[in-house]
């Protein structure tokens, strides 16, 4: 009996892989900061968890009473709006991952996935016969709607003198580098 469920199950996970046909790398924030020598701006940095294919896909629809939106829009009060929820398939080998860490579509048959940022919330598909690791997930917005890049912020750095009081001596650090 065993050997059938393995086997019926071994089969149900290679078909749900046959339909992950997007693509995507999961990073994970590592807490440290890479400045550039020559600017002084600074990236976080991240390490890929994983890389390869996976499947996005919303569900739900499902109607409810709609409250105050984040910004205290209360035009709809009360009103019943259908919510939609987003769902990443990635295949059953795919362990590593965890709520935080941040996926990027880097491929997709639908050309408007391209790029997303998603944030993996929470791993819905914790059972014994399970064909895929089903993450909810929360699209992160574009920082910026427009074609070019929004510039990087500045970093300020602080540097110890040798004045007798300790006093710090703040660099001012701009988009052409870093002003004493």
């Amino acid at each position: 009996m065993v050997s059938a469920v393995t086997s019926v199950l071994d089969r149900a996970r290679r078909r749900a892989e046959q339909l992950m046909c997007d693509t995507v790398r999961i990073e994970r924030m590592t807490g440290r900061v890479l400045v550039d020598a020559e600017t002084g701006l600074s990236t976080p940095e991240s390490t890929t968890v994983y890389e390869g294919p996976a499947k996005l896909q919303t569900y739900g629809g499902v109607a409810q009473q709609s409250s105050a939106s984040a910004t205290g829009d209360t035009s709809n009060l009360g009103g019943v709006v259908p919510v939609w929820t987003l769902r990443l398939d990635l295949p059953i080998s795919v362990a590593g991952a965890r709520s935080g860490d941040i996926a990027v579509v880097t491929g997709s048959r639908d050309t408007a996935l391209a790029g997303a940022r998603l944030r993996l919330i929470n791993l819905q598909s914790e059972k014994t016969y399970a064909t895929a690791r089903r993450w909810n997930v929360q699209q992160i917005p574009d920082d910026d709607s427009s074609e070019e890049s929004p510039p990087a912020m500045p970093v300020l750095r602080t540097r110890w003198t040798d004045e007798p009081d300790n006093s710090p001596s703040v660099l001012d650090v701009t988009q052409g580098g870093v002003q004493p």
